[in-house]
């Protein structure tokens, strides 16, 4: 299969945001940190305490420096899939080939250790294709798969307590449908915001449906990169886009039918769209060049 959208390294993300509050957790919460992350590697490598000196000091830097001093970096237009396993594991590999820049696990109805060998599974093909690697809900297993990062919803662990455990290096994402959580998410330190229901989808059937409105609020409110989710598709991306959405967080719309020619046509929407602010924005430049 052709890769057409295949990034290199690092390349995922763009700094966009000038300035990073700096935040201190305190010694206790460095240390509760210390004692989770090394209770985590244990697991995972099997000897206890085998947590690397760096990660003591506060530089994870096993996360391939997606948040580099601090600073979230992101990628305008960014593809962002959520996927389980139900699609099976060809169709997930398939739009990493293509060049999708996140992928975030989230998974139901499972149990833990599951959940984990799964997570461990796609950690692995992340890294192959040089993709984010991001675990929903669950802190847990992504600590334990070492995933770049977790996002959490309005029910989950605050976003503040998940980053005194992950330190500064990891991201967090922060679901918001409203400009009080976005503000809240910001102060809690969270890097981007997933808003929405855009549309109505199978996966989430009670999801209320977000206004254009709310959700320019909700950018607004926070400052921080939003991605929208709910329902979206090649077809209806145009809403979320032209109020200022960095990027598009999609489930069945990249794995439900032939996963390339879908993402290929968010590509293709993403461009039509990037010139035909350029040509508008050309049109207001020479409008004000002819007005006295």
């Amino acid at each position: 299969m052709s890769a057409p959208y295949r990034r290199e390294a690092g390349t995922a993300f763009l700094d966009c945001r000038n300035e990073r509050r700096n935040r201190n957790h305190g010694a206790l919460s460095e240390q509760i940190r210390i004692v989770a992350l090394e209770r985590c590697w244990s697991r995972l490598d099997g000897s206890p305490g085998a947590l690397p000196e760096q990660t003591r000091t506060g530089v994870w830097s096993r996360t391939k420096g997606n948040r580099q001093g601090g600073a979230m970096i992101w990628k305008k237009n960014t593809l962002y899939l959520i996927a389980d396993f139900s699609y099976g594991l060809e169709k997930l590999e398939q739009a990493l080939a293509c060049g999708i820049e996140i992928l975030q696990l989230r998974e139901k109805n499972i149990s833990s250790a599951e959940y984990l060998e799964r997570a461990k599974i796609l950690r692995r093909l992340t890294r192959k294709y040089n993709t984010v690697f991001i675990v929903n809900d669950r802190l847990d297993i992504a600590m334990l798969s070492d995933a770049d990062g977790v996002h959490l919803g309005q029910s989950d662990v605050p976003a503040d307590e998940a980053r005194a455990l992950l330190g500064p290096d990891k991201i967090i994402g922060v679901t918001a449908k409203t400009a009080a959580q976005s503000a809240k998410a910001r102060r809690d330190d969270a890097d981007y915001l997933g808003s929405g229901a855009w549309y109505a989808t199978s996966t989430k059937a009670d999801a209320t449906l977000i206004t254009e409105e709310t959700y320019r609020e909700i950018l607004k409110e926070s400052g921080l990169p939003n991605v929208a989710i709910g329902g979206i598709t090649p077809e209806n991306c145009d809403r979320p886009l032209a109020c200022g959405a960095d990027g598009l967080a999609v489930a069945a719309g990249i794995l439900k039918g032939d996963v390339e020619a879908n993402i290929r046509g968010f590509r293709e929407k993403f461009k039509q769209l990037e010139t035909k602010g350029s040509l508008h924005q050309q049109a207001e430049n020479r409008r004000r060049r002819l007005d006295p």
